[in-house]
């Protein structure tokens, strides 16, 4: 597990300096906690002669922070192929990256190599203007904890919007059975005793339509609405 703060002494000056680790460095610190993966922050002796990510006075950083870790994951041509897999994303920020150096060279923030580099180990550095950010990097290179990944937002409900009903028809045959002038069918069923208008009329008020007496021959005869036969 590599520190998240502490006080150093200051060789240029004898200064006992308090530090921090970057807050989003911390975040993938904790990650690769859980991973179980060794990590370090804060530099050595020969570091602290200096003024890079690793010592809390690096020009440009906010004063106290540490700005770097080196993460001690192998095999190193694996590690390398995975960081720059994300790097040269460019739906993937990055963009909070200063430079890494891994498996002997070093790159940019998108994955652009810059020069060679005697780290063959991951050094990750962050823009000290860029110590508060959000990322799951190291999950995303190494594997998510079993019950630590995000559940994907659920897919919007799909909307099937049904057809329109077809329009009801407005009219309905009334045809006579064969041979039996007081039964008329209307739309397969039976209605009895429809010999005159007024039976016609509350036909059309019980079925919210208007009703269209038929008279075809092949039935038989047909009940006019005055009751006669035709």
């Amino acid at each position: 597990m590599g520190a998240y703060s502490g006080v150093v002494t200051r060789p240029s000056n004898g200064a006992r300096v308090a530090w921090t680790l970057a807050p989003g460095l911390a975040t993938l610190g904790r990650q690769l906690d859980k991973l179980g993966i060794t990590w370090y922050s804060i530099g050595n002796a020969d570091h602290l002669k200096r003024s890079g990510g690793h010592t809390p006075w690096k020009p440009g950083a906010p004063f106290g922070t540490v700005t770097a870790i080196d993460v001690m994951a192998s095999p190193y041509a694996v590690v390398e192929k995975a960081i720059l897999r994300l790097m040269k994303q460019a739906s993937y920020d990055t963009s909070w990256i200063d430079f890494i150096n891994t498996n002997g060279s070093q790159y940019d923030y998108d994955g652009r190599r810059q020069a060679s580099s005697g780290d063959h180990h991951l050094h990750l550095e962050v823009l000290g203007n860029r110590t508060s950010f959000t990322s799951n990097l190291f999950y995303d290179m190494f594997g998510w904890p079993a019950g630590t990944k995000p559940s994907p937002p659920p897919k919007p409900p799909v909307v099937v919007t049904p057809p329109p009903a077809p329009t009801e028809e407005v009219t309905m045959k009334v045809i006579a059975e064969k041979g039996k002038p007081e039964r008329w069918k209307t739309d397969g069923f039976v209605r009895e005793h429809i010999k005159t208008m007024d039976d016609v009329a509350a036909l059309e008020a019980v079925f919210g339509k208007t009703v269209e007496v038929s008279d075809p021959e092949a039935f038989g005869p047909v009940v006019t609405p005055e009751g006669g036969k035709s």
